[in-house]
């Protein structure tokens, strides 16, 4: 029988993933007012700090925060992805052995050098 503990993780996590496809929803808008909204109540940094609080566990609630920076790379939302470099520079540095960001760390060293938002922007590895 599930404890009373396991049923509001679940819901935490429920919660959490919904808020994540709505955050996701509203970049797919491509509204300035949007994303200056998403960077104005910290939805990055909530973002991360998910990624660090279930350290690769909760599969379902990870790759949703995952699949948020990647549409943000993919999709080069240029205000999200400068405020990622900016604010949380030092965050991203942490989780540098996630595929989704290494490129972003990738897009960063790389100075938006051509070469390099090649192999980020598509699915090429990188070195």
């Amino acid at each position: 029988m599930p404890t009373q503990s396991t049923d509001n993780n679940d819901r935490a996590t429920e919660k959490s993933e919904v808020a994540l496809n709505f955050f996701q929803e509203c970049l797919k808008h491509k509204d300035s007012f949007l994303n200056q909204m998403l960077v104005r109540n910290k939805v990055v940094h909530g973002v991360l700090g998910i990624i660090q609080e279930t350290n690769g566990g909760r599969k379902v609630l990870n790759t949703a925060c995952l699949d948020f920076f990647g549409y943000i790379l993919r999709n080069t939302v240029k205000l999200l992805v400068s405020h990622i470099e900016g604010d949380h520079k030092e965050t991203i540095k942490e989780l540098h052995y996630i595929p989704v960001i290494k490129k972003m760390l990738a897009l960063q060293d790389g100075g938006h050098d051509a070469e390099v938002e090649e192999k980020v922007f598509t699915d090429q590895p990188l070195p």
